[in-house]
């Protein structure tokens, strides 16, 4: 039988894991602008460019997501990010391959850069 002392400590450790399990995601709130959305030419997919800002101890980034259109971006796939706010150009060829040109983009600070995405293929 678990006395008062374990089950005070075991209730301590729960809470302290379920509030840090999470990179302490409650103390920062990111936010994305929008600054571009375009179309594919047969309107299946939706390529997205936001801006993440979150807060004054990190850098922006810039994001580029692949979904549905109406979709939610919440939850969209990221296919590209890079440091800051460089000027990012979304260009689709058709429905299965999109082109992201990013000008004044550094390869040092370029995080993620799929090739692909579900049947969509993706140029740089």
């Amino acid at each position: 039988m678990i006395d008062v002392l374990q089950k005070t400590k075991l209730m301590t450790l729960c809470l302290f894991v379920g509030l840090f399990s999470e990179g302490c995601s409650f103390l920062t709130t990111c936010e994305d602008a929008i600054r571009g959305e375009v179309r594919s030419s047969g309107d299946k997919f939706t390529a997205v460019w936001s801006v993440r800002n979150c807060g004054a101890t990190t850098d922006y980034s810039s994001l580029v997501t692949v979904t549905r259109p109406g979709a939610s971006t919440d939850g969209a796939d990221v296919v590209f990010v890079v440091k800051g706010e460089p000027e990012i150009q979304l260009t689709w060829q058709d429905d299965t391959v999109l082109r992201i040109s990013c000008d004044g983009c550094n390869k040092d600070e370029v995080f993620k850069q799929s090739s692909a995405w579900r049947d969509v293929s993706i140029h740089y």
